[in-house]
C-alpha cells in the first residue's frame, strides 16, 4: 500500500471515541491540578497589578473578575470530567485557557500552561463523549456509530512531534545527559510566591539567616532589638521557602561603584577625570544620639550623646573591604 494511502487513511478513518473520551478524562484530571495550584496565586500572576507586564486590557483583570473566572473555571473542568455536553464546555473551557493563559502568558508560572490551552484547542473539535460520560459511563464503545478520527489524530501528531523536539533540545544539555536533570528538580522547588518582611518595629534587625536558606513556615528568621538590646518582636517566615536576598545598608565607595560600573566603557582620559572630579565634594554624615552608655562603636567622633559618622571620597578610598562591610556599628549597656 502506498505511503500516500496510509497518511490519508490515518485521518480519513473513524475511530471509536474510546481515545477522544481518554483525552477529554486526562485533560479535565491535569487542569483541576494546575487550578488547584493557583488558586492561592492568582493575584501574583493574573490580578491587575501583579507579576505581568501592563497591558491595554488591565481592566478586563480586576480582582473580582479574576477570581470568578477561576471559579468559573474549576466548574468547567469538573463538567468535563463527567462528560456533559463536552463541545460546548470545551469552547467555553478554550475561551477562559485563552484569559488566563494567552493574555497572561508572561506570568505563567511553568511551562505545563502551554500544554493548557493547547490540549483545550484540540478538544473542541473532539466527539468525545461516547465513553466515561454522562451519556456512557462504563460500556466500551464498538466501531458502530464511530465517531470522525482527525482530531484525535492531529493532537496524536502534534503531542508526539511536541515531545519528540523537547527531547531533541535537552540532549546537549549535561544535566541531562548524565540523568541529573530529573534530581535537580526535586532539589530545587518551583518558586510561586514572594513575601517581603517588614517589621513593625523600629530598631536593628539581628538576622539568624542568610542568603540561599531554606526555611519552614513559622522558623524564626531573626528578631529586632532596641538600642539597649531589648526584644521588640521575633520575624518568622510566613510560607517554606528560600532566602533570595537580604536589604542592608553597608558603606559604599561610591568612585569605586562608578569605575565598576564604567569599567567596560571607553570612556576618554578627560571624561574618567571629570567624573572624578563630581565627587571630589562628595561629604556623607551619620548621627546616633541616644541616652544611654555606649559600650563600642566605630564613629569617627562623639560629641557628648551624639556618635558622628562622617565619610569624604579620600575616607572611602581608603577604607579596607571589611570596614565597608561593617558599615557603621554601635552597642549600647542594657
Amino acid at each position: 500500500m502506498k505511503l500516500r494511502t496510509l497518511w490519508d487513511r490515518f485521518f480519513s478513518l473513524p475511530s471509536s471515541g474510546r481515545g477522544e473520551a481518554l483525552f477529554r478524562v486526562g485533560y479535565a484530571v491535569l487542569l483541576g491540578f494546575e487550578l488547584f495550584g493557583l488558586h492561592t496565586d492568582l493575584d501574583l500572576y493574573f490580578v491587575t497589578g501583579g507579576a505581568h507586564p501592563t497591558t491595554a486590557l488591565e481592566g478586563l483583570y480586576g480582582r473580582t473578575v479574576v477570581h470568578v473566572l477561576h471559579g468559573a473555571w474549576c466548574l468547567v473542568a469538573s463538567i468535563l470530567l463527567i462528560g456533559v455536553w463536552p463541545r460546548v464546555v470545551a469552547v467555553v473551557n478554550l475561551l477562559l485557557a485563552i484569559y488566563f493563559f494567552g493574555l497572561r502568558g508572561a506570568a505563567a508560572p511553568h511551562g505545563a500552561d502551554w500544554m493548557i490551552h493547547s490540549m483545550a484547542f484540540c478538544l473542541v473539535f473532539m466527539r468525545s463523549d461516547r465513553w466515561l460520560s454522562v451519556r456512557n459511563p462504563w460500556k466500551m464503545p464498538n466501531e458502530t456509530g464511530a465517531v470522525p478520527g482527525w482530531p484525535l489524530r492531529v493532537a496524536q501528531l502534534y503531542y508526539a512531534g511536541l515531545y519528540f523536539t523537547a527531547g531533541v533540545a535537552k540532549l546537549p544539555d549535561p544535566a541531562w545527559l548524565s540523568g541529573t536533570a530529573f534530581s535537580n528538580v526535586l532539589q530545587n522547588p518551583l518558586l510561586t510566591r514572594f513575601d517581603w518582611l517588614r517589621s513593625e518595629h523600629e530598631g536593628i534587625f539581628h538576622c539568624a539567616i542568610k542568603v540561599g536558606d531554606r526555611v519552614t513556615t513559622g522558623q524564626e528568621l531573626g528578631e529586632m532589638v532596641d538600642l539597649l538590646g531589648n526584644r521588640l518582636s521575633t520575624v518568622t517566615a510566613p510560607a517554606a521557602g528560600v532566602v533570595l536576598f537580604l536589604v542592608t545598608s553597608p558603606a559604599e565607595n561610591p568612585i569605586a561603584e562608578q569605575k565598576e560600573q564604567t569599567a567596560d566603557m571607553d570612556l576618554s582620559p578627560e571624561a574618567k577625570k571629570q567624573m572624578e572630579d563630581m565627587f571630589k565634594g562628595l561629604r556623607v554624615a551619620f548621627k546616633i544620639t541616644a541616652p544611654f552608655q555606649v559600650v563600642e562603636h566605630n564613629a569617627h567622633r562623639k560629641e557628648g550623646n551624639t556618635l558622628i559618622w562622617e565619610y569624604d571620597l579620600k575616607t572611602f578610598e581608603k577604607m579596607k573591604p571589611e570596614d565597608l562591610a561593617q558599615g557603621v556599628r554601635v552597642r549600647y549597656k542594657k
